[in-house]
């Protein structure tokens, strides 16, 4: 269960905002929502070359960012196909869990043509994971009080290869 009180160790020096640690410290990485973060990895010419994090944000999306799949400089995309592994823990997947891959990729248009740098994307999976594992869904409020004494957990991978 995540907890809903501000956290009390682990801070970086005058904040509410804690340092880089590993989630199976202190939660299984196939309990939900934990397992809704989800790695992302890239293949070119059927060579991995990367990988970056997001969120099932429904039965078969993910919520990630534009710059991981588009390179906004030179404005070619980044690989030819990825596989999203949801739950995925030190290197390895989660035999309980399905992964699939994307078929699909939505960025914002600003994005593409480089007249505003909205870093926001989304991925279409071939298969509908979320309905197995879940999703947290999005939201947005333009009244900033709303985001006053709340508590915010962020999940993702980080682009290291070593544990932290």
């Amino acid at each position: 269960m995540l907890s809903l009180q501000p956290p009390t160790i682990n801070l970086f020096s005058n904040s509410l905002f804690t340092k880089l640690e590993n989630a199976d410290i202190k939660f299984g990485v196939t309990d939900y929502p934990i397992r809704t973060s989800t790695k992302l990895t890239f293949f070119k010419n059927d060579t991995i070359i990367g990988s970056c994090s997001g969120m099932m944000v429904s039965n078969n999306m993910v919520l990630t960012s534009a710059h991981a799949l588009y390179q906004y400089n030179h404005q070619t995309w980044n690989f030819d196909y990825i596989l999203a592994s949801p739950a995925y823990n030190y290197g390895t997947t989660q035999p309980a869990i399905i992964s699939s891959m994307s078929s699909k990729v939505y960025i914002f248009k600003t994005f593409y043509n480089k007249t505003k740098f909205d870093d926001i994307a989304l991925l279409q999976l071939s298969e509908p994971i979320g309905a197995q594992i879940g999703y947290t869904g999005i939201a947005f409020s333009a009244d900033t009080s709303y985001f006053t004494n709340k508590v915010f957990h962020k999940f993702s991978y980080p682009s290291v290869t070593s544990p932290l």
